[in-house]
Parts: structure tokens; sequence; C-alpha cells
């Protein structure tokens, strides 16, 4: 079965959220995805534990390895390790796609079955009923998959861009940290998939520089507390705004700050007042 590169992003996000993956994981998919997709999307391809780990950016072997295991038990890869001197064999796995082939052979099974009893079955008027019945059932069933997908691939594509521009701007750029790679894989996947668009040079660079200064964490925490506070902004403006609190941060710290109240002026405090300037 042909594997398609939309199918496989979305199987992977539905996972990556059911099982709260963490970051590492998350980019050693990403990056396994685009090296298969510009391979043309082969059955299987080669990469070394060297090259893969300059690529993320992860800096130990027992990282790679123990976030790898993750995706080889979620059924998301294959992996075959390479002999001494050899690169590792990956492939690909779509769950959604494997779950539905296999539920279709479970079905076409049942469906064998149940037409050997309408052959024996003498009403052929019962028989014809039942064939209506579910040749109705699947075009209903069709249209809706059909109406369901297409409005779908808007999100779809802007999805694989937005992944495919971080994984551009990645290998441009060498000078890139593992701090610095976090903060932009979630900006894209938790905040640019959601509200759409494209994640753009500007904001790449203000997120890189807000990380150098306020670091990884507080520049997340920023960027969740701009989708509360303005969630109609998206793109570098949502970005500018981060930066903002970022600043209001620094200098008065996380902490919300509440006007001091006014203390309203007596009546004896009036008339003090007009005899002193009497």
């Amino acid at each position: 079965m042909e594997l398609k590169p939309l199918s496989l992003i979305n199987s992977f996000n539905r996972i990556a959220e059911q099982y709260d993956l963490d970051i590492e994981t998350q980019i050693i998919y990403f990056k396994l995805w685009s090296l298969w997709n510009e391979a043309r999307r082969p059955e299987n391809f080669s990469i070394d534990n060297k090259r893969l780990m300059k690529l993320t950016r992860i800096k130990s072997d027992s990282v790679l390895v123990s976030r790898r295991k993750k995706l080889i038990e979620l059924n998301l890869i294959e992996y075959v390790p390479g002999k001494k001197g050899q690169s590792s064999n990956y492939s690909l796995i779509d769950i959604a796609s494997k779950n539905a082939s296999e539920y279709a052979s479970k079905s076409a099974s049942k469906n064998a079955s149940k037409n050997k009893t309408h052959e024996a079955n003498s009403d052929k008027g019962l028989q014809k009923q039942c064939d209506n019945t579910a040749s109705k059932s699947a075009s209903k069933s069709a249209s809706k998959s059909a109406s369901k997908n297409a409005s779908n691939n808007k999100s779809n594509r802007d999805i694989e861009n937005n992944i495919l521009f971080f994984n551009s701007a990645c290998a441009r750029d060498n000078t890139i940290t593992q701090t610095e790679s976090q903060v932009l894989n979630f900006y894209q996947c938790e905040i640019v998939s959601a509200l759409g668009g494209t994640m753009g040079a500007g904001e790449i660079s203000c997120l890189r520089e807000y990380t150098q200064v306020y670091g990884a964490d507080k520049t997340i925490r920023a960027l969740q507390k701009s989708l509360q506070c303005a969630g109609n902004l998206k793109g570098i403006a949502l970005v500018k705004y981060a930066g903002g609190i970022l600043r209001n941060w620094a200098t008065y710290g996380e902490q919300e700050r509440t006007a001091p109240k006014k203390i309203k002026s007596g009546r004896a405090i009036d008339s003090l007042r007009a005899l002193m300037e009497g």
C-alpha cells in the first residue's frame, strides 16, 4: 500500500497528542518523514545515527535510542539496525491506513459469509431488499467520507507546508540550538498548525532572539499567554505580542500587577484643606 504524506502527518499528530510525546521524539519523526519525502517516498530508506543526531540536534546516543524506541513501540516506524560501518534502515508506518486495511479485510470476509447465506435463501425478494439496503448504506458512508476529506484538504496542506518550512530553516541554519528548536517546534505544532498560515522568517528570527534572551520555557509560556489574551492575532503580530509579555515579565515579574487603590477625600479632609488655603 502506497503511503500518503498527509495521512502520515495526521496519524502522527493524533498519536503525539494521545500519548503526550516529548519534543525530541516529535523532531526525530518529522526529520525521518522529511528524509522519506525528499527521497520520493520509498518503502524504506537508510541513515546512520551520527547524521540523524546532527539533523535533530540531539547530543546523546542514549536520548536518540530511547526516543526512537518510543516510535517503534507506537508502531509509527520500523527500524533495522545496520551492520558495523553501515547505515540503519527505516520504514514509516501509517497506523490509520493499516487499521483500515485490517478492518476492510475482516469486513470482506464477513460479507462473503453473508453472501453465501443469501444465495442459499430461496426468498429472492428478501435478498434483493438486503442488497439495496447495503448499497444505500455504503453510498451514504462514501459520500460522508469524501465530504470530510475535502474539508480537511486545506488544513492538511498547511500542516505539510509548515513542517517543510521548519525543516528547511533548520537545514539552512546550522546555528539553531536545541532550545531554539524546541520553541520553534512548539510554535509550529501548537500555534501555526492550529491557527493556519505558514511560519515566516520574521517569526523564526524573533522567537530565536526571545529564546536567547529569556529562555525556552519562559518564551513558550509567553506564547501560551498570548493565545489567551490575544487569540485574534496570528503570525508575526502574535509573536510580537509575546515579546511584549516577556519584556513586561522581565521588568515587573510574572505576577499579575494590580493598580493601587485611590483614597477618596472625605468631608473632614476637604474642610481642613479649605481652612489651610483660607
